[in-house]
């Protein structure tokens, strides 16, 4: 996975649905009548009309949003990445492996016998069947339970077709350019956490 940049991400907050402040009411007293629910002079006195005689208003104070501490918004860094997936759209073939490790058998014969290290395999020494190894290439001194047959070791599935014998060969794809993979771009939540664990 191959890093490119950092970039910030904003979600709105919920609690103040983005405007960063909360709308508080409380009650109190009218401030033109005094609380009483009228005013004016003796014997003219007249029904506030600021609290229609009650003598309290509600008052109404924008205060800023506890969640997102006032911003409306909480603030996310992530990490931009590219990562390389298989391409869904590609339509693939298969053929016998033909390479020459496993011509087709999905096993590395390679690795199957231990090499007789005196004529590398070869049988033969200056020419002569090899005295070490008896003309047979393996190496008779390797790990093996009878001594008058060297041991063969466990085959190793062949790296080409990974030991099924058959490669994939696929059909022109012109989503991934027939490279059979295609990267994406993901996004990691690198926000720095704050406060004591």
């Amino acid at each position: 996975m191959v890093s490119l940049k950092k970039e910030i991400r904003r979600t709105q907050c919920d609690a103040c649905e983005g405007a960063g402040k909360i709308a508080t009411t409380t009650v109190v007293y009218c401030k033109k009548c005094d609380g009483k629910g009228w005013y004016g002079p003796p014997n003219k006195e007249v029904v506030c009309e600021n609290c229609s005689g009650t003598g309290k208003v509600d008052q109404t104070k924008n205060t800023d949003c506890d969640t997102c501490t006032g911003r409306g918004y909480f603030i996310r860094i992530v990490a931009l990445k590219k990562r390389r997936r298989k391409c869904k759209s590609c339509h693939a073939e298969y053929e016998k492996c033909s390479c020459e490790t496993c011509a087709g058998t999905g096993i590395d014969e390679k690795e199957t016998i231990p090499r007789c290290e005196l004529c590398g395999g070869s049988g033969t020494s200056e020419d002569w069947p090899c005295s070490r190894c008896f003309g047979t290439g393996a190496d008779p001194f390797g790990s093996f339970e009878d001594s008058s047959t060297p041991s063969r070791f466990k085959p190793e599935p062949c790296e080409d077709c990974n030991g099924t014998g058959v490669v994939e060969r696929l059909k022109r794809c012109s989503t991934c350019n027939s490279t059979g993979f295609v990267y994406e771009t993901v996004e990691e939540d690198v926000t720095p956490q704050f406060g004591l664990e």
